[in-house]
């Protein structure tokens, strides 16, 4: 129950964001495929700095992690700090991208999607 909390507390935080919310109104109307290759896309890109391509595995051992700053075994207090952990990756990780990159991957799979193989 406390994870599923968790889990809301961390996608109201993002969709409040105006960048975010343009981003998943762009990538509605993509298949799960053209999903993928998006991402692949951008963890792909040289511009993307190390920095942010590393982020997301490190807040992934530290959530799967039994070592914690609060152990997960107390009640609600065990999850805050995995909710910390995550929510300020994704804010690391949003300032850290460079401007335009996102939305030039995104037009791309657009392109390649309404172009006939």
């Amino acid at each position: 129950m406390i994870r599923l909390f968790k889990w809301l507390f961390l996608i109201s935080k993002v969709r409040k964001d105006q960048r975010i919310r343009q981003t998943f109104a762009s990538m509605k109307p993509l298949s799960w495929p053209q999903r993928a290759s998006l991402v692949a896309a951008v963890a792909r890109d040289p511009r993307l700095p190390w920095r942010v391509r590393f982020a997301p595995l490190l807040a992934a051992a530290y959530v799967a992690s039994p070592l914690d700053l609060i152990p997960d075994f107390v009640p609600f207090f065990g999850e805050l700090d995995d909710i910390a952990v995550i929510g300020l990756v994704l804010r690391f990780m949003q300032r850290s991208l460079p401007p335009g990159l996102l939305e030039e991957h995104l037009r791309r799979v657009h392109e390649g999607a309404s172009t006939p193989a």
